[in-house]
């Protein structure tokens, strides 16, 4: 056997298995980098497309800012070893962001119903004290965890966990009811006004699978491996998806930034046609 052919096939006599831990930690800091980039991609829009400061807009890139860190924090949690100081900053970082993940969820879903179910206009609350009092109300929930994980026993981190947990599991469900309160209303008006509900209606498809992958998340992740310790291979699986989910935000913001901006122009034309009606009749 020449040496050539004994080096090409000592690579198939002795390949390593590949590490399905090696492959997960790619793949999310693929999700990583991913996140980031959407983050980038909303505060671009925000700087170079002033009209696009809505409220949607804005709850979107809380969104985004709460999910980037909180897919940070998981992926430090699990891979990174630091010192115990920084531990605590990242448990706390990790239990705000998530709590503040569900809240900004409710917030989108509670807006989307108001547009699409309410006949008459709600007034919108204030973004900037909202999004204080979001994260500031979340903090405290933050704080606890690293407090309590530092007990020489466990019962009481472990009562607090399944009650924010159980609690969480609520407020999603409660949140993709709404959702379905928005389909069949969409539904009804989209008979009559197709062209009003449309973005609407694909915003609100995107965000309930978004809502559904949560829910599903949550359970399997905080409920359920909780209980059993027997479900770490589902629990890193959904910490990958959830890497992903700027991706799904995106592209609610893309689209309501679209449609709103082709609402603009298609008021500016109508405007601009009754104008020239006018002056002919004037003449």
């Amino acid at each position: 056997m020449t040496n050539a052919t004994r080096n090409a096939t000592a690579p198939l006599e002795s390949k390593p298995e590949t590490d399905p831990d090696e492959v997960f930690q790619i793949v999310w800091l693929v999700g990583i980098s991913v996140s980031l980039v959407g983050l980038a991609l909303k505060i671009s829009f925000f700087i170079l497309i002033p009209k696009c400061r809505n409220f949607d807009e804005e709850v979107l890139l809380q969104l985004t800012i709460a999910r980037t860190l909180n897919t940070i924090c998981e992926y430090c949690i699990m891979y990174v070893r630091s010192s115990n100081v920084i531990k605590d900053i990242i448990y706390t970082m990790y239990m705000q962001t998530d709590l503040v993940l569900v809240l900004w969820m409710f917030v989108f879903s509670k807006n989307l119903y108001n547009k699409v179910v309410y006949v008459f206009p709600v007034e919108k609350p204030n973004l900037v004290v909202m999004s204080g009092l979001i994260w500031i109300i979340s903090l405290p929930v933050g704080l606890i965890c690293p407090s309590l994980l530092k007990l020489k026993h466990n019962v009481y981190f472990n009562i607090y966990y399944k009650v924010y947990a159980h609690i969480k599991l609520f407020v999603i469900v409660v949140n993709a009811l709404i959702f379905f309160k928005i389909f069949s209303v969409a539904i009804r008006k989209g008979k009559s006004n197709a062209h009003s509900v449309k973005h609407y209606v694909k915003t609100a498809i995107i965000a309930f699978i978004l809502i559904c992958i949560t829910s599903l998340q949550v359970l399997v992740t905080d409920i359920l491996s909780f209980y059993y310790y027997s479900y770490t291979m589902l629990v890193k699986i959904f910490c990958v998806i959830n890497s992903f989910q700027v991706i799904a935000i995106s592209v609610i913001f893309v689209s309501l930034v679209n449609s709103k901006r082709n609402e603009s122009a298609f008021r500016t034309i109508s405007i601009q046609l009754k104008e020239l009606v006018g002056q002919s009749a004037n003449v």
